[in-house]
């Protein structure tokens, strides 16, 4: 099982890059995308849960750099989350080590009175059977704080992994919403471009109606001017005619 953080500087489909690890002998492929408007926020998550489990287990593998306002802002979570770790395990220590200096001095004390009443045989037994009594509720007592801390952190980095994987459906499901949107404003400019194109194509027909109006004027006026013409060339013959004969 592996985590892997990989940033592509071109446009890789998912399928593709699902079929390229399975090549390499992955046996099941799980992808998540970012988001690339949310400020680097669920890919430095996912980064940051990447460093964790390579400090966790010592293993690690990286080629070549991420982008750098990712990078410092990932180093910047990791080193606050190592200091916060740091933090709780001085804190346990310190806890270990009162602890062990209480249980030190007490059986100082107990030794004390041990040799203060050393010639009550029976007392002695008594105050021997109450220290063990003693050290041994502590012994457990640690244990249940131990077992506790460990359930803690065991819930703590569930809860740590559940919100990760929130963070990153969270993403996807917005890039997904980015990606509808991105299309609703295609297809709004392309209606746009649309409604130019149609409103080209109204006016081109409605100076297509007028240069036809105009041509069937013309046509018009031809005819007009054909028959004003024969009608001239028939009074012209007439007023030949009568000359003829009056001659």
């Amino acid at each position: 099982m592996g985590e892997f953080f990989i940033e592509f500087f071109e446009k890789v489909k998912e399928h593709k890059l699902a079929q390229a690890l399975e090549k390499a002998g992955a046996g099941q492929v799980t992808i998540t995308t970012f988001a690339n408007n949310d400020g680097n926020e669920s890919a430095s998550n996912a980064l940051l849960r990447v460093w964790t489990v390579q400090k966790q287990t010592g293993y690690s593998y990286r080629s070549g750099d991420c982008q750098e306002a990712l990078l410092t802002k990932t180093q910047a979570r990791f080193a606050e989350s190592q200091k916060k770790q740091q933090e709780t395990s001085e804190f346990d220590e310190k806890t270990v080590a009162a602890i062990k200096q209480s249980l030190a001095e007490l059986g100082e004390t107990n030794k004390q009175s041990l040799a203060e009443i050393g010639a009550v045989s029976g007392k002695v037994d008594y105050v021997g059977t109450k220290v063990n009594n003693i050290q041994q509720g502590v012994c457990e007592i640690i244990s249940e704080l131990k077992a506790k801390i460990e359930f803690q952190d065991r819930v703590i980095q569930e809860v740590k992994l559940s919100r990760d994987q929130q963070e990153a459906k969270t993403a996807q499901a917005t890039k997904r919403i980015n990606v509808e949107i991105e299309k609703v404003d295609k297809l709004s400019m392309e209606i746009i471009e649309l409604k130019t194109k149609l409103w080209s194509k109204v006016k081109e027909i409605e100076h297509l109606r007028e240069i036809a109006n105009m041509t069937d004027a013309i046509k018009q006026a031809h005819s007009l001017h054909f028959h004003l013409k024969r009608f001239s060339e028939r009074l012209d013959e007439d007023e030949c005619k009568k000359c003829a004969k009056y001659n």
